[in-house]
């Protein structure tokens, strides 16, 4: 079993954890990278363009992408100082509780110790990509209406026919948009699934005076009435923010890579399998935008080699999901597993493919490739249980005119579980 340890540093305001090869950075900068099922071409292969319409995201929600998700690159910006978490990812810490006040839309506000509910992951979509918010980088959240309609019940009366008959009182239903501020400084505006917190007002000055118990805090991210209510009876917590320092924003994660054949780096969220944007400032460095605290998986490529770091092989997994890959119907129609890995206890699944478009494509130059990661979802653990697809992003894409041609791929323990010197992420010796 992997083991990660986790220092938190005031000085250099990173927080980061590596969960074997899932390295965990912070703040902004990510850039979407979930190709569709008819998406062939490459980031580095100029002969065949992605087209708007081909873009894919596991979860569409169409808003306005903010400058503040973007980290500008500094090449010669100080040395970051990373620490990196080696504890066993089935085993989520609670957040440490982070002094503030939640304020309803009725006016009502509390003050104490505010902390989500163990369990609770922060899932925020820019409108390109889903995100995890770290909880200890947040200055503030406000939830702001989006929309608000008054809906109906419904039947259809004849089976068969899209008629549908509207029935009963009409019900209030808002869905609502939020504003983030960061400790940094910088804001972001999306959708932010439902999260719960707690605050705690803790005790009071007065000895006489009664306890005031812990309240449970529902960011909703649609809210529903009964029929007959008024949009102003539905209360919701408006506003949450923390008076404390907060984590201080981190830089863009520095890589030296000792292969000085290696021309280029990836790395992919796990959340929303993003790809981070990277750049070369010399040969066997890189630096990786940040990604509002998700953890990542890492990849290098040099010439038609490509290292992907991956757990040891798990061939009773590996083989349920070739079964599952092989039914995966889409553009590229020559599908090989790479690898399978899934967290202890959990139902999603990651497998690492290469993929190759045999047949001949329309005006393109050559035979589209991808080495990608798709997400799965398990319905239970139970054999012969459905196994369903739920993401996919990319690593490196090409053309190959010919199976000779297409990249090795190499699956490394020590990308993996990466190490680190002088405040870098070190790859190789």
């Amino acid at each position: 079993m992997i083991v990660e340890d986790l220092l938190r540093s005031a000085e250099c305001g990173v927080r980061s954890a590596c969960t074997s090869a899932l390295v965990r950075s912070a703040e902004c900068g990510v850039r979407s990278a979930c190709a569709s099922d008819a998406d062939g071409g490459g980031r580095r292969a100029p002969p065949v363009p992605r087209r708007a319409s081909e873009q894919q995201s596991t979860h569409l929600i169409s808003v306005t992408p903010h400058s503040a998700l973007r980290t500008p690159h500094h090449p010669h910006a100080a040395t970051l100082a990373l620490f990196l978490l080696l504890i066993p990812m089935a085993r989520i810490p609670a957040e440490e509780p982070r002094p503030g006040t939640v304020q309803w839309s009725n006016g009502e506000t509390v003050t104490g110790a505010i902390a989500p509910v163990p369990g609770t992951t922060l899932q925020f979509h820019d409108g390109k990509t889903l995100l995890t918010l770290d909880f200890a980088r947040l200055r503030e959240l406000r939830l702001v209406p989006e929309k608000e309609t008054l809906e109906r019940q419904f039947r259809m009366p004849e089976a068969g026919k899209a008629f549908r008959e509207e029935t009963g009182a009409p019900y209030p239903l808002r869905q609502f948009r939020v504003q983030v501020v960061f400790t940094s400084g910088e804001t972001a505006s999306g959708h932010l699934y439902t999260s719960a917190f707690t605050v705690d007002p803790g005790g009071s000055d007065d000895p006489a005076a009664p306890p005031v118990p812990r309240r449970k805090v529902i960011l909703l991210a649609k809210q529903q009435g009964r029929p007959g209510d008024a949009f102003a009876s539905l209360i919701y917590p408006s506003r949450i923010s923390f008076s404390d320092a907060g984590a201080a924003p981190a830089q863009p994660l520095a890589v030296r890579v000792a292969d000085p054949a290696v021309e280029e780096f990836a790395a992919v969220t796990r959340d929303g399998l993003a790809l981070l944007e990277s750049t070369r400032p010399m040969p066997g460095r890189f630096t990786i935008a940040s990604g509002l605290g998700a953890e990542l998986f890492l990849a290098t490529r040099a010439g038609t080699r490509i290292t992907v770091g991956w757990p040891a092989a798990d061939a009773a997994l590996e083989a349920r999901m070739t079964t599952a890959l092989a039914d995966a119907a889409d553009f590229f129609d020559d599908r090989k597993l790479l690898g399978a890995w899934r967290q202890d206890g959990a139902l999603d699944v990651f497998t690492l493919v290469l993929l190759w478009r045999r047949s001949a494509v329309t005006g393109a130059a050559g035979h589209p490739w991808q080495v990608g990661l798709m997400r799965w979802h398990l319905e239970s653990d139970e054999a012969g249980a459905r196994v369903m697809l739920a993401g996919r992003g990319e690593v490196f894409r090409g053309l190959a005119e010919t199976a000779a041609e297409l990249p090795q791929v190499t699956c490394s323990a020590a990308l993996w579980q990466p190490q680190v010197a002088g405040g870098e992420l070190v790859v190789g010796k």
